[in-house]
């Protein structure tokens, strides 16, 4: 084998385990989540929008997107604390995907909450979020008043 091309395949190969490094993907997605919980008790919705995903911008447009997020801080309350349920980590193409499961106890009650990033570059871009606070859920923020 030519020594370019070897050279050119342990290259690549290493890229390949950098970038399928579980740990690694793990810690960054950890990261991200608490970073989405701090700019949230923060009510930075403007900040967590512009550092989303292309794709989750593209199908959420900036006002809706943000309110959607302001409507469940509002109707949530501040997050006490969480913890990591589940982990899945996926390459294909060369596109990295991190999802991640959190169960979250908020002021207002306690909540499921998935979050789905994208690796782009060097950090992990959020390409979907979901939260899910059961049937009853808490009441909306003024009902009952």
């Amino acid at each position: 084998m030519h020594p370019a091309i070897r050279n050119l395949l342990i290259v690549a190969l290493a890229a390949f385990v950098v970038a399928c490094n579980p740990m690694e993907q793990l810690g960054d997605a950890d990261a991200a989540v608490a970073k989405f919980h701090e700019q949230m008790d923060k009510g930075q919705f403007d900040a967590i929008w512009e550092g989303a995903h292309e794709d989750f911008r593209k199908a959420s447009p900036k006002a809706p997107a943000t309110k959607f997020l302001a409507d469940v801080h509002t109707r949530m309350g501040k997050m006490k604390s969480t913890e990591r349920e589940g982990f899945n980590l996926n390459t294909n193409n060369g596109v990295t995907t991190v999802k991640v499961t959190h169960k979250t106890e908020f002021e207002n009650g306690p909540a499921t909450e998935t979050f789905d990033y994208i690796r782009k570059d060097d950090r992990l871009e959020l390409w979907n979020y979901n939260i899910n606070w059961g049937l009853a859920g808490p009441p909306e923020p003024g009902a009952g008043e």
